[in-house]
């Protein structure tokens, strides 16, 4: 076995530890293709059957899974549709990096992109370096919270770098 395919499953193992994450069966994908585009979007939807719960507040990530394609640089930009949920001070994305990509993370990014301290936001965008990420695929942490910060809530979606 690779070291790329162990880092990968360590990575999706200590992530699914932290949340319930979605089967194969039913996680939902898109195709970004950099070529075609600048941005990529993943939204958070309410939905009354949601495979995520925040308080009283149900919800989907559309998509779970983020297909890279292209060898391009693109912004990923994470959309809240869901009311009353919002990344506040603190919440984001948060990588827990491979270790072929922890360079080219620290250099762009530390750990990943968070809000400042303020007033809450419905969305954030990370540049995506997918022209010098290795292919793979890249577990995330995301995290908001309901807009009076009473309820925090991590979900754990993926991004897939691939060709």
């Amino acid at each position: 076995m690779s070291a790329r395919v162990i880092a990968v499953a360590v990575a999706v193992v200590v992530v699914s530890a932290c949340s319930i994450q979605p089967t194969r069966d039913d996680v939902s994908v898109k195709v970004c293709d950099t070529k075609a585009n600048s941005r990529c979007d993943i939204r958070i939807v309410a939905s009354d059957s949601g495979k995520y719960t925040c308080g009283n507040v149900r919800f989907n990530v559309d998509p779970e899974r983020l297909d890279v394609v292209g060898r391009q640089k693109v912004d990923i930009r994470w959309i809240v549709d869901v009311r009353p949920l919002a990344f506040c001070a603190g919440d984001g994305v948060k990588f827990p990096y491979p270790v072929e990509a922890v360079q080219i993370f620290e250099e762009m990014f530390k750990n990943g992109v968070f809000v400042p301290p303020g007033p809450c936001v419905a969305e954030i965008t990370l540049p995506w370096p997918a022209n010098k990420l290795p292919e793979m695929l890249f577990t995330y942490g995301l995290s908001l919270h309901s807009t009076d910060r009473s309820q925090a809530c991590p979900v754990d979606p993926w991004i897939l770098n691939g060709r």
